[in-house]
């Protein structure tokens, strides 16, 4: 029976799981059944197993998400009795041919009464077997019991029971029906209650009920103690929840077989992807943020993975790619651009990486695409904060930032101390208008791996950067990492942001020279002349496992970023010599984390008299490994010095193992036959322009004190954007000159 006129009558469809499940319930009738059973799903304890009764027959049922988190709401720590309205609903099959309700969407009407007993010995489970003629009612029957409450003068909405005051719910406008399949393994229907073809994808919002004041009033219905039944006066608060289907068994047979919400030809919203939804969905979003390319190791082997963050008009959602579809579709996707996403998995969220109850999984085998620009879908928005406040922040929070770049660092790379992989950084300088309403504030951006040697970075640019985490390191905060950027967007803001720097650099020219608070090792562009200048301050050579100096105290290393032409390579004597190349232990900080690991010897070995190499550590080896070590002149316009230039630097630069190179020279000099080779090889760095990363330190050579400069790292120069360094130099000398007063 439907609805609730008396206290004889009972408030769920008495037979209507039959007719649900043969698609042949009215249109009319949106089914209520009670809940006999309750367990909670999986570790997250955010996805229902439930047992539903139409007084007929049982059915193991499955509410996910959103729905989940209301059923608990409503059932007030109990659901055990809960009336619930279906609304939107969709039956799989398992491999014992039993049947599975997945609930997407429902109302509570309230909660069953002593009416509404049903023994259990008279249900049945439903299977399509079972599901026989006589057990069957008659529409017409379902028909008339529900027509009768609008003679009452009730609507299809609202229910009324002791326990809750609920509000007439709205009805809601389908969307367009789409095809199902009506294999019996896959989920044979999603309707308005009657089995049709309604997609969850573009299911509505349900509006939530209201309830009633503090202490409810008497109920009409209210036994006598002990009840008819001898035993509680609500016949299912006993019930206990082992009679539950098995919610893991439940969870992993939905999330493998459950038919799709919508053919591969339709577009699924993001805000409908859930662990339910089968495999063959699309979705059209767009990308809002792209993460870096990261490596990793595990039990398995060497892997890597990207992350992005999609969205269209209805949510967002994070998408992880690993493997090879790192390789096929990183340099696809692009902020900004609309794409089609296919063949993913979808998992539940990690809460301390991603947003949301949801993420997308994509291997080599996705399907992404190209699409147009959709007007429908949302571009990047914004939630800015100001560069003031970014020191009142904690670290790791992320936010958004507009500001202008007004200097760039030369990116450099260097190997970690703790994990001893090479690792590139660079450092950005940022200001915008907030802080100090004369000058602005400033903050530091640094960005690593391949972000940071991206040549989009310029001189007085406007910037926007998505989901840039706050970091602090020696009490000074700063910023990292971004999740995405926008490079001199087109966006009124932007223009606003520009105007004013404009206007402070003409007042002021030297306010942004004042703000970088360049060190030594800040990264900056210095003639020889400025380094040289520097290095007079320079302290004692350093010593093993050194402290680094306190404030006011020399260094004992200073680093340098120079832009120089190398000279001739002098050819006196080999720039190379023969190594060690026994493996030993590498010697670590006693700070240092991880456990010792081996590096090559690299000394230098002699040949003795029974033709074995040995270094002065004793090791000896049959044949002597190459490496280069040469010393030359670089010069630029202020003046010129010597440098040490290694094994790594030298290779970079010739293209050529120190093995090979020592083969040609020893067949080149003299004018032997290899001399033109010889040449050519020495012309690949000789009078070449290159940025230098520069180590400094003092020696005593011979018993005298001199500084010594050894080539850390060696780039060739990007002429344009060197260009336009000198350019902007230009004009800061030319606006913090004089006026002539002709």
């Amino acid at each position: 029976m439907y609805g609730m006129d008396g206290p004889g009558r009972a408030t769920y469809t008495r037979g209507c799981l039959s007719q649900m499940l043969q698609e042949t319930l009215d249109k009319s009738i949106k089914p209520v059944l009670i809940v006999k059973a309750s367990a909670k799903i999986g570790n997250d304890q955010k996805r229902w197993s439930l047992t539903l009764c139409d007084g007929v027959h049982v059915v193991k049922s499955v509410v996910v998400s959103e729905m989940a988190r209301r059923l608990e709401q409503d059932g007030g720590g109990n659901v055990i009795g809960l009336l619930l309205r279906l609304d939107k609903y969709g039956f799989k099959t398992t491999d014992n041919n039993s049947q599975i309700l997945v609930v997407l969407e429902f109302a509570t009407v309230g909660r069953a009464g002593p009416q509404d007993y049903v023994d259990e010995h008279q249900l049945t489970r439903l299977t399509r077997e079972d599901v026989r003629a006589e057990n069957i009612p008659s529409t017409q029957a379902l028909h008339d019991e529900h027509s009768a409450r609008f003679a009452n003068g009730a609507s299809s909405g609202a229910y009324l029971t002791p326990e809750r005051r609920i509000t007439p719910v709205p009805e809601t406008t389908p969307n367009p029906p789409m095809v199902l399949s009506r294999d019996p393994g896959r989920m044979a229907t999603f309707g308005q209650a009657d089995g049709g073809n309604c997609g969850v994808a573009d299911a509505p919002t349900q509006p939530g009920y209201v309830e009633a004041p503090a202490g409810p009033p008497a109920n009409p219905y209210a036994m006598p103690p002990g009840g008819p039944y001898g035993g509680s006066t609500n016949p299912y608060a006993n019930q206990s929840t082992a009679s539950a289907p098995r919610p893991a068994e439940t969870a992993r047979n939905l999330s493998t077989s459950l038919a799709p919400v919508s053919s591969v030809g339709a577009v699924t919203p993001v805000s409908a992807l859930n662990a339910y939804t089968g495999g063959r969905w699309k979705i059209k979003a767009r990308v809002l943020t792209k993460g870096d390319v990261r490596k990793f190791n595990n039990q398995r082997g060497e892997g890597q993975l990207f992350k992005v963050d999609l969205g269209d008009k209805t949510g967002e959602i994070s998408a992880t790619f690993f493997g090879r579809a790192v390789d096929k579709y990183y340099s696809l996707l692009k902020p900004e651009k609309v794409y089609t996403f296919q063949k993913g998995q979808i998992k539940p969220a990690n809460k301390r990486y991603d947003r949301g109850d949801h993420v997308l999984v994509f291997e080599e085998h996705a399907l992404i695409e190209l699409a147009g620009e959709d007007d429908d879908i949302p571009k990047i928005s914004y939630d800015f904060r100001d560069l003031a406040s970014v020191e009142t922040l904690q670290p790791e929070t992320h936010i958004d930032v507009k500001a202008v770049i007004f200097h760039v660092q030369e990116p450099f790379t260097f190997t970690a101390k703790t994990s001893n992989k090479e690792m590139t950084k660079r450092v950005l300088h940022l200001w915008d208008t907030s802080g100090d309403p004369a000058s602005g504030s400033t903050c530091e951006l640094t960005l690593w791996g391949d972000t940071a040697l991206s040549s989009e970075f310029e001189m007085h640019q406007v910037i926007f950067l998505k989901k840039a985490r706050v970091t602090e390191f020696n009490g000074q905060k700063s910023l990292s990492s971004p999740a995405g950027m926008q490079h001199s967007p087109d966006h009124p803001q932007a223009f606003a942001l520009i105007r004013s720097y404009q206007q402070l650099q003409q007042a002021n020219p030297q306010a942004f020279q004042a703000r970088t608070n360049w060190g030594s090792s800040a990264g900056r562009r210095q003639t020889i002349e400025e380094l040289r200048q520097e290095d007079i301050g320079l302290g004692a050579p350093p010593t093993p496992f050194q402290q680094p100096a306190g404030p006011g105290e020399p260094k004992s290393i200073h680093r340098h970023w120079v832009v120089a032409t190398m000279t001739n390579l002098p050819m006196d004597r080999p720039p190379y010599y023969t190594a060690c190349p026994h493996m030993t232990e590498a010697s670590q900080p006693p700070t240092s984390a991880g456990q010792p690991s081996t590096r090559t010897c690299n000394k230098k070995v002699t040949q003795d008299g029974d033709g074995m190499w040995m270094c002065a550590s004793g090791h000896k080896s049959q044949q002597p490994d190459f490496r280069y070590l040469c010393r030359l002149t670089v010069l630029d316009h202020t003046d010129k010095c010597e440098v040490n230039l290694y094994d790594e630097a030298v290779n970079k630069l010739l293209k050529c193992p120190a093995k090979d190179y020592a083969q040609v020279y020893d067949g080149g000099m003299n004018s032997g036959q290899l001399a033109d080779q010889l040449r050519q090889l020495n012309g690949r760095m000789e009078w070449r322009k290159c940025l230098l990363r520069l180590r400094a330190q003092k020696e005593i050579w011979q018993e005298n004190e001199r500084v010594r400069y050894s080539v850390d790292e060696v780039q060739p120069v990007a002429l344009v954007s060197d260009a336009k360094q000198m350019l902007a130099d230009i004009h800061e000398s030319l606006a913090a000159m004089p006026q002539a007063g002709y």
